[in-house]
């Protein structure tokens, strides 16, 4: 039987600002669980403009201190400046998107103690979990698509061409700053273009990109560039170097995901279009499909699982209440089989039906695979919280 335990958040963040950290497949707990990353803004009710900045900073979990340590222009409200930890580069190093002089979107590679930073090329999507390599995506043309997502300082420069020889997957050596395409969208046009239906036209983008633990392959969700959803999908897999080309789901309906090792995904999507969606476990590269407990996975979430391997944290969608919007955090004993939802959390009703000014929970593992944080507007505002899940865990034994 499943149960439902109740978890006892505590808040980070104080009244006056608006703070949040972002996704939910990034490390936002320092290597050694003792800080915690963060953004703040001045305002939550609107998209973000080319000159709206996002405070950076970083909460001391002992003491509760906070530090101010930069600011961005390359933000959103999804997935904010990408910003995380490095400990592969130093245990004080951190990564951001900002922008240049000229305004131009790029990578910032930042040591917090003595303060000095270096640039990449361009910005970045994905850091690899050694801190070697980063993934680039064209965050104009994400913007188009969706704007939760994506930067709006430039147009795309290929606006015009449906799946361009010079756009795509870029890699970005972290050492030199570097970047070099190595999978072209019209590359990835001609693996799917007989899966996708004429009336859905032919204009494409990459809309995620992650690479596996190891970073010697990367996973892209891959989209028809269509304004209102669903957004058809068809996922790959591929070599850091752009060969072997291998595609998980064709034009079908895939969402969130996450590397549980090198060569398994835990993915919510629907196989084909004679089932619903499901929880799968995947393996790459023989794209073997397991389904996860059909009966307590109901609906789209963030995934992640612990280092261990033994925990999966999970999130839902908003689900209407109104005048509320409520969001439910799950955890999930892989091992036993068994999971519980940890609570409830009310978020505020979007200004105008703006779909990507939603606050979702995007709940994150620290170090320790016991303590989460996660994002909420519970108290009328955005605002980050931690949480303590050893006694849920000790009930899903």
């Amino acid at each position: 039987m499943n149960k439902d335990l109740k978890i006892s958040p505590r808040k980070l963040s104080p009244e006056a600002k608006h703070c949040f950290f972002g996704y939910y497949d990034i490390p936002s707990f320092s290597a050694d669980g003792r800080r915690h990353l963060c953004h703040s803004v001045p305002f939550w009710d609107r998209m973000p403009e080319k000159a709206d900045k996002a405070e950076l900073g970083v909460y001391d979990l002992e003491s509760g201190a906070y530090r101010a340590f930069g600011s961005t222009g390359a933000w959103n409200f999804q997935q904010a400046s990408l910003l995380q930890w490095t400990p592969a580069l130093g245990e004080n190093t951190v990564f951001y998107n900002d922008l240049d002089e000229g305004g131009t979107p790029r990578g910032v590679i930042c040591d917090l103690e003595s303060g000095s930073r270096r640039f990449l090329d361009r910005p970045l999507a994905n850091v690899d979990r050694q801190g070697r390599f980063g993934l680039n995506i064209n965050f104009a043309r994400m913007y188009d698509f969706r704007p939760g997502y994506g930067y709006c300082h430039q147009p795309d420069p290929f606006f015009d061409d449906p799946h361009p020889e010079e756009d795509g997957a870029f890699v970005t050596n972290l050492e030199t700053g570097k970047s070099e395409l190595v999978l072209s969208l019209a590359t990835v046009w001609e693996a799917m273009k007989d899966w996708v239906a004429p009336e859905d036209g032919e204009k494409i983008l990459i809309n995620h990109i992650t690479f596996n633990p190891s970073a010697e392959r990367f996973l892209i969700l891959a989209r028809v560039m269509k304004l209102d959803p669903p957004w058809l999908t068809t996922v790959f897999t591929v070599n850091r170097d752009g060969s072997d080309l291998r595609p998980l789901f064709k034009n079908t309906n895939a969402s969130h995901y996450w590397w549980a090792s090198d060569d398994e995904l835990v993915f919510w999507g629907k196989k084909n279009d004679h089932d619903r969606a499901h929880l799968y476990r995947i393996h790459d590269p023989s794209a073997a499909f397991e389904i996860i407990d059909d009966d307590f996975f109901r609906a789209d979430g963030h995934c992640t699982t612990s280092s261990d391997g033994k925990w999966l944290l999970y999130d839902s969608y908003p689900k209407a209440k109104l005048p509320e919007r409520w969001q439910t955090l799950f955890l999930y004993n892989l091992e036993a089989k068994k999971g519980a939802i940890l609570g409830d959390f009310s978020s505020l009703s979007l200004p105008g039906g703006v779909q990507d000014l939603r606050c979702d929970l995007h709940p994150r593992w620290a170090p320790d695979d016991r303590t989460i944080s996660f994002d909420s507007m519970q108290d009328g505002h955005r605002a980050l919280y931690t949480a303590d899940l050893s006694a849920a865990m000790s009930e899903l034994e």
